[in-house]
C-alpha cells in the first residue's frame, strides 16, 4: 500500500478494508454465476441440485455478512450492539453450515450416503444445530465472540468450537473420498473431492494467521468452482 510523507496509516487501513471487501464481493459474484448454471442446468438430479444450492446460498450469506462487518468495523457503517451480535452470528453459522452441506453432497454424488437413516443423518446436523443453539444465547454469554461498546469486537474463550466443528465436518468428507480411492474403479470421484476440501481446509488455516485477507472466502469460492465443474460438466 502507498503511504504518504506523513505515512499515513489511515489511508493503508482504508485500502486494507475496501480489499478485504471486494474479494468478498468477488466470491459473491462468482457464487451468483454457480447459481444461476445450476438453475439453468437440464437433467439435474434433484438431490444434488438442492444440496448444491444450500452451499451457494450460504456461501453467499456467509460472504456479505463478513463484507458487511468488515465496513462496520473500520467506521463506514453504523450498527447497534444488536445489530453487530445478529450480523456476527449469521456469519458463524454459516461457518458450520456449509462443511455440513459439502458432507451431504458428497454423499450424494458419490452413492455413499453414510448418513441416509434418520437416526444418522440426526448425528449429522447434531453439531450444527447445537452450534446455532450456542448462538442464540451467545449475546448473553460471549462464549464464541463479543461485542464491546463501539462495535469493538472479541474472540470469546469457546471461538475454537467454531473451527472444530468445520473440520470434523471437512474430515467425514475426506472420509467419504478415500473410501472411494482406495476402489480403484471409483478413484476418479474420490480424488476430486480431495482436491475440492483442500481449498477451504488450507485457506481456513491461512484465515487464522491472516487476518486482512478473506482467506476463506477465497479457499470455498475455489471449492465450490472446481465441485459445479465435476458434478455439471465432469
Amino acid at each position: 500500500f502507498r503511504r504518504d510523507a506523513a505515512g499515513s496509516k489511515w489511508e493503508v487501513y482504508i485500502m486494507g478494508t475496501l480489499q478485504y471487501v471486494m474479494i468478498n464481493v468477488f466470491g459473491i459474484l462468482i457464487m451468483g454465476l454457480i447459481l444461476y448454471k445450476l438453475n439453468t442446468e437440464e437433467n439435474k438430479e434433484v438431490a444434488v441440485y438442492f444440496t448444491f444450492r444450500g452451499i451457494v446460498l450460504n456461501s453467499i450469506l456467509f460472504f456479505s455478512t463478513d463484507a458487511l462487518w468488515s465496513l462496520i468495523d473500520a467506521g463506514y457503517l453504523s450498527v447497534g450492539t444488536v445489530g453487530a451480535y445478529i450480523i456476527n452470528s449469521i456469519y458463524f453459522s454459516c461457518s458450520v453450515v456449509i462443511p455440513m452441506f459439502f458432507v451431504m453432497l458428497a454423499e450424494k454424488i458419490t452413492g455413499n450416503e453414510i448418513f441416509k437413516e434418520k437416526s444418522r443423518r440426526v448425528i449429522l446436523y447434531l453439531p450444527a444445530l447445537l452450534f446455532c443453539g450456542i448462538l442464540l444465547i451467545n449475546p448473553w454469554t460471549d462464549w464464541i465472540f463479543g461485542i464491546k461498546e463501539g462495535n469493538v469486537y472479541y474472540r470469546g474463550d469457546y471461538h475454537i468450537v467454531q473451527e472444530v466443528i468445520s473440520y470434523v465436518y471437512l474430515a467425514l468428507v475426506a472420509y467419504i473420498a478415500i473410501k472411494k480411492i482406495v476402489k480403484k474403479e471409483e478413484r476418479e470421484v474420490g480424488v476430486a473431492l480431495v482436491q475440492v476440501i483442500v481449498p477451504p481446509a488450507v485457506f481456513g488455516v491461512f484465515q487464522l494467521v491472516i487476518k486482512d485477507v478473506p482467506m476463506i472466502c477465497v479457499g470455498i469460492t475455489f471449492a465450490a468452482l472446481m465441485l459445479y465443474l465435476y458434478t455439471f460438466n465432469g
